[in-house]
């Protein structure tokens, strides 16, 4: 192949990665119910809360996320942050929870947060369904029982 079209691929790729890291510097929490839902809220990058209670986040996957890979694990360390390395994760809490969420915008040192800027705090009732996006950073205070659903697309498992 003529170098010049391994050249040409190299840039799209180069920018079509770059929309990873590219931010909305507006922090704002979306909301929807099921019947509602717009795929194309996913393209905000910013956390979505479903209003309705979901019983089994597998057939959502089905619907929503066909094409993609995904994992579920429950386990977590409770008052410690973690950093969102899929391109949703989805949190399913089987109980009433808070989840403390942190945009990936802001500075975050030492597995913290800054002191200085302001942290959101979601409470979700049972089986409500919030998702987060991209590299935002997440946290639940105590040990609940919430089942997480990490989605990936092609390139997220390679990425930073």
């Amino acid at each position: 192949m003529n170098i010049w079209i391994w050249i040409i691929l190299a840039v799209i790729l180069y920018i079509y990665i770059s929309y990873y890291y590219r931010y909305p510097e507006k922090v704002s929490i979306l909301q929807s119910s099921l019947n509602r839902f717009d795929l194309n809220l996913l393209q905000e990058k910013q956390p979505i809360i479903l209003e309705d209670s979901v019983k089994d986040i597998s057939q959502l996957k089905k619907a929503w996320f066909k094409w993609n890979f995904s994992k579920v694990y429950q386990g977590y360390t409770p008052e410690k942050w973690y950093k969102n390395n899929t391109k949703f994760l989805l949190i399913h809490p089987q109980e009433d929870t808070e989840v403390f969420l942190y945009p990936p915008i802001k500075p975050f040192k030492d597995g913290m947060p800054d002191p200085e800027e302001t942290v959101i705090i979601i409470k979700l009732k049972a089986h409500q369904l919030l998702i987060v996006p991209y590299h935002w950073y997440t946290m639940i205070d105590i040990q609940k029982q919430v089942l997480f659903m990490g989605i990936h697309d092609l390139l997220t498992p390679f990425l930073p």
